[in-house]
C-alpha cells in the first residue's frame, strides 16, 4: 500500500501536478463553404510548470468512436516544428500542444465534413483527461450531379421511360422541373433523398422532349437541360463565330488608320489656317527633334511660307508641288504661292526657322508673289 502511494506521489512531483487548475475550451462552431479549409478551435491550460505527456485526439459524430487523429507529444521543450502539424493530410494539427492549442485543421472541406466533432486532452494518462465538442457547419450551392433517362421507373408509376435528376446541397436542395418555354411542369414527379445531402427526382419522359432539372437552395440555384447539345455543334457555333471576328477586326484596323489620318490632316489644317508662323516653326521643331525622318517630309527646300491669310486654293496647289517632289529622286523647281498683293518679309522666326532648318543649304525666299525656286 505505502509503496504504492510513493509511486504516485513521485509520479506527480517528476511531471508537475495537473489535478486542477487547467482548462479546455473550444470553438462554439465553424461555418464555411465546400471547398475552403476549416479550422475548429481547441485550447487547454495546464499548469506552467508541467513536463509530462499531452494527448490531443479529435473524434468525428460521437465520443465514442474511434479517433480519426491521435497526437502523443512530450512537454520538455518548447522549441522545434509542431509534430502534429500534416501538409500533405486532409486532416492536422494547426495548433502546437506544447502551447495549449490543439486546434484542427480540415483541408477541402466536403458536405460529409459536416457534423459534430470531440476534442479530448489527456494530461498525465487517462486519467487526468477533459472533452468538449464543437460543430462543422459546411454549406454548399446545389449541384446536379447526374441527369440521364432511366428504363426502369424510379417509382411507383410504371412509366417506360423516366428522366432522373440527381442533384446535392447543403441545405438539401429542391428539384423542379420547367418545359421548353420555361413552364413548371405540372407533373412535379417523385422525389427522394439516399442521404442528408443527396436528392433524387423522377418524372415520365416522351421521346425527344426538352426538359430542364432545377435544384435550388437559399445559397443558389442551378439547371441542366436534357437532351444536352452536342459538343460537334458547340465546336461549329465556335467555328462560326471565329470567322466572324476576322473581318471584324480587319474593319476595326481600317477604321483605326482612317480616324488616325482625319486626326493628322486635321491637326495639320489647324496649324497652317489658326496659327502664328512662330507658334508653327515651334511645333515642327519638336517634331523634327524627336522624329528626324520627318524632317525630309516637311523639308522645302530652304522655301519658307508666311502669310497672315492663306487660302485653301494656294494651300492645295502648294501641296501637289510637295508630293510632285517626294516622287522625284532630284529637287524640281518650286512654286511658292503666298497670298497677297504686298511683297512677303521675313520676320525674326522666319529668319530664325530659315537658319535652323532641317534642310541641306536652303536658298533665299524672294519676296514676289509667285517665284521660282531653282
Amino acid at each position: 500500500m505505502w509503496p504504492q502511494r510513493f509511486s504516485l506521489i513521485l509520479s506527480a512531483i517528476v511531471s508537475g501536478s495537473v489535478s486542477a487548475g487547467w482548462k479546455l475550451t473550444v470553438s462554439p462552431g465553424v461555418r464555411v463553404s465546400r471547398g475552403e479549409d476549416a479550422v475548429l478551435g481547441c485550447f487547454f491550460t495546464p499548469t506552467r510548470d508541467y513536463s509530462g505527456m499531452i494527448k490531443v485526439t479529435w473524434k468525428f459524430t460521437a465520443s465514442n468512436t474511434p479517433p480519426f487523429l491521435d497526437c502523443p507529444v512530450k512537454n520538455y521543450s518548447m522549441h522545434g516544428a509542431n509534430p502534429c502539424a500534416f501538409s500533405d493530410l486532409k486532416h492536422s494539427l494547426k495548433g502546437d500542444p506544447r502551447w495549449g492549442n490543439g486546434s484542427l485543421l480540415i483541408r477541402d472541406v466536403q458536405v460529409t465534413d459536416n457534423g459534430t466533432y470531440f476534442c479530448r486532452v489527456e494530461l498525465d494518462g487517462w486519467k487526468n483527461f477533459k472533452e468538449a465538442k464543437t460543430k462543422l457547419y459546411v454549406g454548399a450551392e446545389p449541384h446536379i450531379l447526374n441527369l440521364s433517362v432511366v428504363e426502369m421507373p424510379c417509382g411507383s408509376d410504371s412509366a417506360p421511360r423516366r428522366l432522373q435528376c440527381q442533384a446535392e446541397g447543403n441545405p438539401p436542395p429542391k428539384i423542379v422541373w420547367l418545359l421548353a418555354s420555361r413552364r413548371m411542369l405540372e407533373n412535379k414527379g417523385e422525389s427522394s433523398q439516399s442521404s442528408p445531402y443527396h436528392v433524387t427526382s423522377c418524372v415520365p419522359y416522351l421521346e425527344e422532349e426538352e426538359l430542364t432539372c432545377r435544384a435550388e437552395s437559399a445559397l443558389n440555384h442551378t439547371e441542366r437541360t436534357y437532351p444536352t447539345r452536342e459538343p460537334q455543334d458547340q465546336s461549329e457555333e465556335s467555328e462560326e463565330s471565329d470567322s466572324l471576328k476576322i473581318p471584324l477586326i480587319v474593319c476595326a484596323v481600317i477604321a483605326l488608320l482612317i480616324l488616325i489620318a482625319g486626326i493628322v490632316f486635321y491637326c495639320l489644317s489647324e496649324l497652317l489656317f489658326h496659327f502664328s508662323t512662330a507658334a508653327v516653326v515651334h511645333i515642327l521643331r519638336l517634331i523634327f527633334r524627336f522624329f528626324p525622318p520627318l524632317s525630309r517630309l516637311f523639308c522645302l527646300k530652304g522655301a519658307i511660307i508666311h502669310s497672315r491669310s492663306h487660302s485653301l486654293q494656294l494651300m492645295k496647289k502648294n501641296f501637289r508641288h510637295f508630293i510632285q517632289w517626294l516622287r522625284r529622286p532630284t529637287p524640281l523647281p518650286w512654286k511658292i504661292m503666298v497670298s497677297g498683293s504686298q511683297p512677303v518679309q521675313l520676320n525674326e522666326s522666319s529668319r530664325w526657322f530659315t537658319q535652323w532648318s532641317p534642310c541641306t543649304n536652303p536658298p533665299p525666299v524672294s519676296s514676289a508673289r509667285e517665284t521660282k525656286l531653282p
